[in-house]
């Protein structure tokens, strides 16, 4: 992974979870797996979006994956420094960093002033959560994004979310959160994001959460189907407007 030498046993309080022949402070993997270990729980997707506008035709790099969760930690804290690797190397990818290349042996990632938005399932809450939160914070505030929409006055909101948390269906232990209008899962964290670039004009955004007393409230609760995957999915649609004229 990026940034990673092979994982190293560092939580050794609990020998049950040391794999057998190996101790406290061992690498994880074999040498050779850890050559072949992929950055990728999933998938990282560079989808170039052609849109047409009366200036003519405009590309969008849709960059899209969906790290893994960090928890379930093992001896070798290896979900919270995947999920931490996962989302550096979009930051990484959109300053156009040289230790990446592609199938063709060409390096680097997007062109100086593509215009671009990450967006997926991250696993990653800015503020609180069981991850190292500075991957995602670097993210949101890198100055190639819109922090309009990312930590400023556009950041999407719902009021579905406050309800979730009056209501205590959403996770107590979360309730403490600044943002609760923020959040995008059941969890009661902002886990899922759409993070634009800084050249792109944001006019309008949300996380598609309806409160009880709004439109489409069926579509993320129903009396016999509960309000989680269930009816739709414990995690909700993150969207954000743009406009290509400007």
């Amino acid at each position: 992974m990026p940034g990673e030498t092979n994982l190293k046993i560092v939580k050794c309080d609990d020998p049950t979870k040391i794999p057998t022949g190996k101790s406290c402070g061992d690498n994880w993997y074999s040498d050779e797996a850890w050559e072949q270990f992929p950055l990728s729980s999933k998938n990282h997707a560079d989808l170039p979006i052609i849109i047409p506008t009366p200036s003519g035709e405009q590309v969008i790099h849709f960059l899209v994956s969906h790290p893994t969760p960090p928890i379930w930690a093992n001896a070798a804290n290896h979900n919270v420094i995947r999920n931490h690797a996962e989302i550096e190397f979009w930051k990484d990818y959109i300053e156009s960093d040289n230790y990446m290349y592609d199938d063709k042996g060409i390096t680097g990632g997007l062109a100086a002033g593509s215009k671009f938005v990450i967006a997926g399932d991250l696993n990653a809450d800015p503020i609180q959560g069981d991850g190292d939160l500075t991957a995602i914070n670097d993210l949101q505030k890198s100055p190639l994004v819109n922090i309009h929409a990312t930590i400023g006055s556009q950041t999407p909101t719902s009021k579905g979310g406050p309800e979730c948390f009056d209501l205590d269906i959403c996770t107590g232990d979360n309730k403490n959160t600044p943002y609760i209008d923020h959040i995008t899962s059941k969890s009661g964290l902002r886990l899922d994001h759409v993070i634009p670039s800084e050249n792109l004009t944001v006019t309008d955004s949300g996380v598609f959460w309806p409160a009880s007393n709004e439109d489409g409230y069926h579509l993320v609760y129903d009396k016999e189907l509960g309000n989680s995957k269930g009816v739709s999915s414990d995690h909700r649609l993150v969207w954000v407007d743009f406009d290509l004229t400007k």
